[in-house]
């Protein structure tokens, strides 16, 4: 008999210092979450929280490209299509579970959005306390165009950024650069690539007996510089939030197609391009979030994913 093949672990944890680093493990597939994925996250957070050797959580990416590209919607579609409807439920249930643990994480949680940073990566990154992104930093939403919603709290977290971007994001799929991450609040830091190893030894070796949120943030602050400028947000602000403050999707494809911008000519094709039923529950999702808690916004796309995994246009 063969020996069993043994599968490398989807995320690897190490302590360094006082510091615990969490480095989802899947470069090849832009370290998209898997079931197993977060239960083994799951667990090793809940352990953490409570080591006091364990100052500062470092949440990573493996590889150059990625920290994570969101759900492995392949293994979700593979399930519902085969009738395994348990376990495309419980890799959504403990992905949104996994997102309200590191939101009542009691310790400092940094986020180094390293890469390309889409659906469940942002909402990994959402409830961390430091948010760092880099040159190579690309965010976005592009759930409309598989047939879904923005999930994993964004329901809660898009309608408050600086607007019109939760409703840009959300319609269009289309990513923003650092700069523009940071000027509509989706990043709290800009580190260079070059300058990631020095800050995680920095937060390895926080001083002892100190605050560790205000010693987190000083560590930060020694390897941050100044964004590179970004693709243009500040400047089409007023022209995008004409566009996305509309009453309707359907006002804002109208709102969008007479304008001759080139980034007017990117978000009308991008919504042509997208699933009609995700646009108008996207729509609705944003209005409703807006007074929401993220416990009510979580449960309410558990109702819903339910239903459009289930729909047509998904798989």
């Amino acid at each position: 008999m063969s020996a069993p093949v043994a599968f490398p672990p989807p995320v690897r944890f190490e302590q360094r210092g006082c510091a615990g680093f969490a480095t989802l493990d899947r470069p090849r597939a832009l370290n998209a979450l898997t079931l197993e994925l977060i239960r083994q996250l799951t667990r090793q957070l809940a352990l953490w929280a409570i080591d006091p050797t364990i100052v500062v959580v470092v949440l990573q990416g493996a590889g150059e490209r990625a920290f994570c590209a969101g759900g492995d919607i392949r293994s979700v579609c593979a399930a519902r299509d085969r009738g395994d409807t348990a376990l495309w439920l419980e890799f959504f249930r403990r992905e949104y579970q996994l997102i309200w643990q590191l939101s009542r994480f009691s310790k400092p949680l940094v986020a180094l959005l390293d890469g390309v940073t889409m659906g469940g990566g942002l909402g990994l990154a959402w409830p961390a306390t430091h948010r760092v992104l880099t040159e190579c930093s690309r965010l976005a939403m592009p759930e409309a165009g598989i047939g879904l919603f923005p999930d994993v709290g964004a329901s809660h977290f898009l309608p408050r950024l600086t607007e019109p971007a939760g409703a840009y994001l959300a319609l269009t799929g289309l990513s923003l650069d650092a700069a523009d991450a940071l000027t509509v609040g989706l990043g709290d830091h800009f580190v260079t690539t070059g300058r990631l190893p020095a800050l995680a030894e920095t937060l390895a070796t926080l001083p002892p007996g100190a605050e560790p949120f205000a010693a987190t943030a000083a560590a930060l602050d020694q390897h941050t510089s100044l964004p590179p400028a970004g693709s243009g947000w500040k400047a089409a602000s007023s022209g995008l939030k004409a566009c996305f403050t509309q009453s309707s999707v359907e006002a804002v494809y109208a709102a969008l197609a007479p304008n001759p911008a080139a980034w007017a000519r990117d978000a009308a094709a991008a919504l042509s391009g997208h699933s009609p039923t995700s646009l108008r529950v996207i729509w609705r999702q944003l209005q409703r979030g807006r007074e929401q808690s993220l416990a009510d916004a979580l449960r309410d796309e558990f109702r819903l994913v339910q239903r459009m995994v289930r729909a047509p246009d998904f798989c």
